[in-house]
Parts: structure tokens; sequence; C-alpha cells
């Protein structure tokens, strides 16, 4: 509950992006999606450009306060927009 405002924001800060919203465990669908994409924590953020992931700093996301994350994140998403 305290990333979706952020989330939000970063989604109408960067509005030629997609961002989706995945809860994994509402069916098995999504639990291998997740799986797949080595997801083991949530909230989890993945930056694609061309298809490709390119987000590897932000996997260690769930071990960062909040303000940390946020500014990873923002970092990420600068650089590959």
């Amino acid at each position: 509950k305290l990333i979706e405002p952020k989330f939000q924001l970063f989604a109408e800060a960067y509005p030629d992006s997609n961002f989706v919203k995945i809860v994994g465990d509402r069916n098995e669908e999504t639990k291998e999606l997740l799986d797949s994409m080595k997801i083991a924590a949530v909230p989890a953020f993945r930056v694609f450009k061309n298809g490709e992931d390119v987000s590897a700093e932000l996997a260690v996301m769930d071990k960062m306060d909040i303000v940390q994350a946020e500014r990873t994140l923002r970092q990420v998403i600068k650089r590959h927009y």
C-alpha cells in the first residue's frame, strides 16, 4: 500500500511508458509469471526496454527502505526512458 501512490506518480510522469501491476497470488498464471521473472518478494519492479529487462539493480529493492527504493527506481527509469 505504501508504494501504490508512488507507482501512480511514475505512471503519470512517464506517459509513454506502460506501468503494470500484477498481483502474484491471484491465479496460477500470475504465479507462473512471477516465478519466470524470478520475483520472490513484492512489491517488485522491472523496467523493460525493447523487450529486454534492464533493471537488474531493482532486484534488491525489497532490502531498501521506501525512500531508497523510490530513488533507485527513478534512476533506472530515467536512464532508459
